[in-house]
């Protein structure tokens, strides 16, 4: 089977077109996440009551806050890699994403943490246990 590959030249020729099509993904995450937003609003509004609908309410400022932070810490990331790239600097391209995944680690981790209930947190030693017990009853661990 042949392979073809695909190349795109964003630095010359009608820009217009480029900047559409590059920001689309962009475009369709946020309406993604608006729509996850409207989801979760209706099916809390109709099965959980009014003072659940008042929390989600008040959560999602905080969650469109931290989804853009971390969007926009990717396209950073994202800035600097391309850089390093076009400056033909391979240390520097995997110094870029190295950090920037284990920034992405750490502050996922954090986040969990800090998003624990204190019910949460006293039960965290075990997940490790009930986690391997489950393996072994779907035989992953022989």
């Amino acid at each position: 089977m042949a392979t073809t590959s695909r190349s795109a030249d964003l630095t010359s020729g009608p820009m217009l077109q480029k900047i559409i099509l590059f920001s689309v993904p962009l475009a369709a995450s946020s309406i993604l996440q608006l729509l996850f937003n409207a989801a979760d609003v209706v099916v809390v509004g109709r099965f959980a009551g009014s003072t659940a609908l008042a929390a989600v309410g008040s959560n999602g400022s905080l969650i469109n806050l931290l989804v853009n932070l971390f969007v926009g810490l990717s396209l950073g990331a994202n800035v600097v890699a391309a850089r390093c790239f076009g400056a033909r600097d391979e240390k520097g391209v995997q110094d870029t994403v190295h950090t920037a995944v284990a920034l992405g680690l750490v502050s996922g981790v954090l986040l969990a943490v800090g998003g624990m209930g204190k019910d949460d947190l006293e039960s965290l030693p075990f997940i490790g246990h009930r986690l391997l017990a489950a393996g072994q009853k779907l035989g992953y661990f022989r």
